[in-house]
């Protein structure tokens, strides 16, 4: 709904929306990136002794590092390619 306000407001040539509708490659895309997370994830057992527990302390902030990496790209990546930016035309 908001893109369709905003959409009809801007009349001027001076700038371009992007994003109305995601194409095959920006939902290919977040689909890459949600197998990234899934592998992640998939990729860690739970302990299941004390001395595992505490290994899992050490290895989880990497882990966590890796999560939050992913999602800054992707969210860049969904405000370049589906985001409600707008350019100036030059």
């Amino acid at each position: 709904m908001i893109r369709q306000a905003l959409s009809k407001e801007i009349t001027s040539t001076d700038f371009r929306l992007r994003g109305k509708e995601p194409g095959r490659l920006e939902n290919f895309s977040d689909a890459i990136f949600a197998l990234a997370i899934t592998l992640l994830l998939i990729s860690t057992s739970p302990p299941s002794s004390f001395e595992q527990v505490k290994r899992f302390g050490y290895e989880l902030f990497p882990f966590l590092a890796c999560i939050t990496l992913i999602t800054l790209i992707w969210h860049e990546h969904f405000q370049f390619f589906c985001g409600m930016e707008y350019e100036i035309a030059a």
